[in-house]
């Protein structure tokens, strides 16, 4: 069980893919993660529709990444 991923929680969803439902910078935008709408940001400017994954949870905004 200590090996496993977690299950819930904020820490479950670092690694989730999604995509960009909005341009997202690092003044915000908008992703599509796990079923769910969130508040994301990204060092990188990322365009509207391309593939993201989450790389880190600060509180209910998420920090994503272009995936290529």
């Amino acid at each position: 069980a200590l090996r496993r991923r977690p299950a819930s929680g904020g820490e479950a969803l670092v690694g989730q893919e999604g995509d960009a439902r909005t341009p997202v910078d690092r003044n915000g935008g908008s992703v599509f993660v796990a079923g769910a709408h969130w508040s994301a940001s990204s060092d990188e400017p990322i365009a509207e529709g391309r593939p993201v994954r989450v790389i880190e949870v600060k509180g209910m905004s998420l920090k994503v990444e272009e995936t290529k």
